[in-house]
């Protein structure tokens, strides 16, 4: 059992949110970082995507394709900030 299901079974209060950017954004992104295995992250790419699309229908997406890593730091604290003032 993962820590989501865990929690989910727990009936815990969480925030899901996946940081995701086109196809396109995430290639380059890819072919740029010298700290992953580059053709594993390229070839498993479309299915990982797909994962994430079936499996979290509702979790929370940020697309970075536009944004500083600051900018998706602040987008996450706000999404933070939200669920806090709502309890």
């Amino acid at each position: 059992k993962g820590l989501y299901e865990f929690f989910f079974a727990e009936n815990v209060r969480m925030l899901h949110i996946i940081i995701t950017a086109s196809e396109e954004i995430i290639r380059e992104r890819i072919k740029n970082d010298n700290t992953r295995d580059k053709r594993c992250a390229l070839e498993n790419l479309e299915y990982n995507l797909s994962f994430l699309n079936q499996n979290y229908q509702d979790a929370i997406r940020i697309n970075t394709d536009s944004m500083s890593i600051a900018d998706t730091a602040n987008e996450i604290a706000q999404h933070i900030s939200n669920m806090r003032s709502q309890l």
